[in-house]
């Protein structure tokens, strides 16, 4: 079961990066007149297009890095891994902007005071976990199913 969770992981990270791609362009064909066009395009590579690159990237790096055997040989460096994905940039740079104003840790609370409600993280977190687990359960039961119906067409 191990071993088919690190596969999943690797192909959906390729998933994952060609369904961006393609969000990409069907996003650009889908705006209406050449001003927005040219707008979006100059995002995506003007100054400061790496805040757009980067966490796909970086999301796509971390699923090839299942790849590397010390990576998939011990299960810590796994979880690690793992959590690099529950924390994504965007949320990294909302708390770090709310908690900046204030340099006491003592409120460095995450409640509805900065904006932030630990409910939604929480059902957010928990959302992203019922669905990898859902899809991994699918994954491995098909890959078993099928490698099954292959093996018996076969004797």
């Amino acid at each position: 079961m191990d071993k088919s969770a690190v596969q999943l992981i690797i192909y959906l990270g390729f998933v994952w990066l060609l369904l961006w791609i393609i969000g990409i362009f069907i996003f650009y064909y889908g705006l209406e007149n050449e001003t927005e066009k040219a707008e979006y395009y100059e995002r995506l590579t003007g100054k400061y297009a790496y805040a757009i690159w980067i966490q796909p990237i970086f999301w796509f790096l971390l699923t090839q890095a299942y790849r590397i055997k010390f990576i998939k040989k011990y299960l810590i460096n796994r979880i690690i891994i793992s959590l690099l994905f529950v924390v994504t940039f965007e949320r990294f740079v909302i708390l770090i902007t709310t908690i900046h104003r204030d340099y006491l840790p003592s409120s460095w609370t995450l409640n509805n005071e900065y904006g932030i409600d630990t409910g939604f993280i929480i059902t957010g977190l928990l959302g992203k976990i019922i669905v990898v687990l859902t899809i991994f359960c699918l994954y491995h039961f098909g890959i078993k199913k099928i490698k099954t119906l292959y093996n018996n067409s076969y004797k």
